[in-house]
């Protein structure tokens, strides 16, 4: 009888690096043909810094292309860089643009965040 390898946490944890970073490069070229989804997941790595070097500001040009796709995530995600000041200047005015179109795309978190900003006055 064989029994599966069990891995140790260390080695799992490499093993999982691995496949984000070999996923990484695939999302990227699918992000570069044009397919808005994979721009925004790759813009998630590079938000959280999985796979690739944490980099705020190519996040923030990743979620905009994967918004200017209609992806409503990545607008929404894009709106919370925003909040945050990261990887762009901080403007609330300009996060609830993006959360708004994360609405209008149907993502409720979006529809939710763009009504606080609006009853806070932004």
């Amino acid at each position: 009888m064989v029994f599966p390898k069990i891995f140790c946490g260390l080695e799992l944890k490499l093993i999982l690096e691995e496949t984000i970073k070999q996923q990484s490069s695939s999302l990227k070229k699918t992000c570069d043909s044009g397919y808005a989804d994979s721009c925004g997941v790759l813009g998630i790595l590079y938000m959280n810094g999985q796979g690739v070097k944490q980099d705020y500001n190519k996040a923030a040009e990743l979620f905009e292309k994967a918004c200017n796709g209609e992806n409503a995530q990545g607008c929404y995600n894009l709106g919370f860089l925003y909040v945050k000041g990261q990887g762009v200047r901080q403007d609330y005015r300009i996060a609830k643009e993006y959360f708004g179109e994360s609405c209008d795309l149907g993502h409720q978190n979006g529809c939710d965040t763009y009504k606080k900003l609006n009853e806070k006055g932004f």
